[in-house]
């Protein structure tokens, strides 16, 4: 359903789920993004999913089962639930719910999502006004909105990567110089160290410390 919305970004909270799914690992306590998500013809990309990503992983080989993860995505970060709910309530009751959604939400996504998971959550048909869902309904449409769960099945590889995870670890390095304790003469900088930043510059300020202070060690 996704194909219908492509090309369309929204303004989301990513968050990793506490107890995910396919056996992934989560870094504790897992932390939020509130950022922009895109949708696009093979996926989901934009900040929102490169800063959740680098905080839950699995196995090592690329693609198997234990990388899997569940995501979710508030999609009216601004808002809390409660007063979604209200705001709900508030609107023109002969009016569809998915041009409800629209006010607040693009109009090709707002209408994929309910017929998606919208209309299923509210046990209701795709074709509703707002007026055919009682209090439940709507608050069951709300926590669609606030709780939308994404299971990844894959990513576009290295080649599409913004940053790496994993690497040298930082105990086995002298701080001040990245000089490997264990084998003097042996320096390690960069992304070959299991250190990785957020988005917004992080990444290179580290390569280029590190490398410079590895390099006046030489």
């Amino acid at each position: 359903w996704l194909a219908e919305a492509a090309r369309l970004t929204l303004k989301v909270r990513a968050s990793v789920m506490r107890t995910p799914l396919g056996g992934a690992v989560c870094v504790e306590p897992a932390p939020s993004f509130v950022e922009s998500l895109m949708l696009t013809p093979r996926g989901l990309t934009g900040p929102a999913v490169l800063q959740i990503s680098s905080f839950c992983w699995g196995g090592h080989e690329e693609g198997s089962a234990a990388q899997m993860a569940t995501v979710e995505f508030d999609l009216m970060p601004d808002t809390p639930e409660e007063d979604l709910v209200a705001w709900l309530s508030g609107q023109q009751q002969k009016e569809p719910v998915s041009k409800i959604l629209s006010k607040r939400l693009p109009s090709r996504f707002a209408d994929a999502f309910w017929k998606a998971k919208g209309a299923p959550a509210c046990r209701s048909q795709p074709s509703a006004r707002l007026g055919d869902l009682d209090g439940a309904a709507l608050a069951s449409l709300a926590e669609a909105l606030k709780h939308w769960r994404v299971d990844i099945e894959g990513t576009e590889g290295y080649a599409r990567a913004e940053v790496t995870c994993g690497g040298v670890l930082t105990s086995e390095l002298d701080p001040d110089t990245l000089e490997v304790k264990s084998c003097p003469g042996l320096f390690f900088v960069g992304e070959a160290v299991d250190v990785t930043g957020w988005l917004g510059g992080y990444n290179f300020q580290w390569a280029w410390a590190s490398g410079y202070a590895a390099g006046s060690a030489c």
